[in-house]
């Protein structure tokens, strides 16, 4: 468990996330115009996957900080 002080100071940029999200975003716009076109779309197809990997990691490290700062808290009290 990480130390009560990195639990404490630890903050979800939200900066991270829209940036995330824009780029896919940006991707499935690119993706969809290659398919319209009927191009090969299996790269954009690769960067969209790892942006999306990238999104689930931030929601696990958010999801593992709240319940480290919730033990913390119960041990505490």
């Amino acid at each position: 468990m990480p130390g009560e002080e990195e639990i404490l100071t630890y903050t979800l940029d939200v900066s991270d996330v829209e940036a995330k999200a824009g780029r896919l975003q940006e991707l499935l716009e690119q993706i969809k115009a290659k398919r319209a076109a009927r191009e090969d779309t299996s790269e954009l197809e690769a960067q969209a996957g790892k942006e999306i990997d990238a999104l689930g990691k931030l929601a696990d490290k958010e999801q593992e900080t709240a319940g480290a700062t919730g033990d913390l808290v119960k041990q505490k009290d």
